[in-house]
């Protein structure tokens, strides 16, 4: 598997979620690619890491943008 694959930044943005490492999350999160972005598990992922870091504007933004698609 490819350590630069959109699949392995999203398990270890999930993996830095599930630890309660926000921040780390967030950091990899954004290393995903734009057709990455897209995934609606991605989205979901990163509106509750926006959730988390207290950004709840953000996070409903993204969950919303998600449910229109």
């Amino acid at each position: 598997m490819n350590p630069n694959s959109d699949e392995v930044k999203f398990d270890l943005a999930d993996a830095y979620f599930r630890k309660r490492l926000y921040s780390q999350a967030l950091d990899v999160a954004g290393q995903v690619s734009e057709q990455g972005r897209k995934d609606d598990a991605y989205l979901a992922l990163l509106g509750d890491i926006y959730v988390h870091l207290g950004d709840m504007t953000r996070g409903a933004e993204i969950f919303r943008d998600a449910i229109q698609r």
